[in-house]
């Protein structure tokens, strides 16, 4: 299906969720009205205080807050056909230089230990997400079998479960050892 077919990927509207526009209220002190432009301009004022917030406080809770809210802002541009980058491809905007000037790019300095085990953190937190769900569909998917088994054939045999049972049991046993299992050592 080409989603420009669609009504609602053809139009100029985009529909934002009194949620997000409550957020942006809080948050950045402004609404956005649902149309590509506003967008647009919220999305640059977003990129600009992100510069501001990578200057001061590089990883805190506000500067992530505002790198996802220009990728959803992003997103839905994107979903409306708009030509626009990402924030991770978004490049610093500096103060005006002389086009003949030589621009020196700051040198990269060296993660802390404080962010490498920030980003760790987020990644393991996400992966344990992604087992609890992984863990409660296969529950779904075993029960739905015993259930069902006598439907799976058409000669009167029954779908097992055994081998599901067991799957489960071992992502059990992860997830018991979960907190075990990643602790920082030192090799």
């Amino acid at each position: 299906m080409n989603l420009n077919d669609n009504k609602f990927f053809n139009s100029t509207d985009i529909h934002v969720s009194s949620r997000m526009n409550e957020y942006l209220k809080k948050n950045f002190g402004y609404a956005v009205d649902g149309d590509m432009s506003t967008l647009e301009e919220a999305k640059q004022s977003l990129q600009a205080e992100q510069i501001e917030l990578k200057k001061s406080s590089y990883m805190s809770k506000k500067y992530m807050e505002n790198m996802l809210m220009i990728e959803t802002i992003t997103s839905l541009l994107k979903a409306h056909g708009e030509d626009t980058s990402s924030s991770y491809k978004h490049e610093e905007v500096t103060e005006e230089s002389d086009a003949t000037e030589e621009v020196k790019l700051p040198e990269a300095k060296p993660a802390s230990a404080e962010h490498h085990r920030y980003k760790n953190d987020s990644q393991l937190a996400r992966s344990k997400g992604h087992l609890l769900d992984t863990l409660e569909t296969l529950e779904m998917a075993i029960e739905y079998r015993s259930q069902n088994s006598a439907g799976f054939f058409n000669n009167g045999d029954k779908a097992g479960t055994g081998d599901l049972y067991d799957m489960h049991h071992k992502l059990k046993d992860i997830l018991d050892n979960w907190d075990e299992n990643i602790k920082y050592y030192g090799m």
